[in-house]
């Protein structure tokens, strides 16, 4: 018995520990390269859950290749999409260059 609660103890202390080490934010970048050489793109993030998680994915709005300024998020109790914004080319003077949308 007392092994089997010092055991419960254990695992109830390394998940505490495992959960405040757990990011409060995280990042995604999708870039057009893994755009065009992949055809499924799959990335997993963990972030704690009063945190923040920013994804950053290719865009050129002189192409048409753009995100739609709402994400489709099936659970909002889940996630919340708080903002929206395109992020120009680094590069001046570059027509057509792509740029990026956060």
């Amino acid at each position: 018995m007392k092994a089997k609660l010092t055991l419960i103890c254990a695992m109830v202390a390394i998940s505490l520990l495992l959960l405040a080490c757990s990011p409060k934010e995280a990042s995604l970048e999708v870039s057009c390269d893994d755009f065009m050489e992949l055809q499924h793109i799959s990335k997993e993030v963990e972030v704690r859950v009063d945190g923040s998680l920013t994804v950053t994915l290719c865009s050129n709005l002189t192409t048409g290749f753009q995100w739609s300024e709402v994400a489709q998020i099936s659970d909002q109790t889940t996630l919340q999409q708080t903002s929206h914004e395109f992020v120009p080319p680094e590069a001046k003077g570059v027509e057509g260059a792509a740029g990026k949308e956060v």
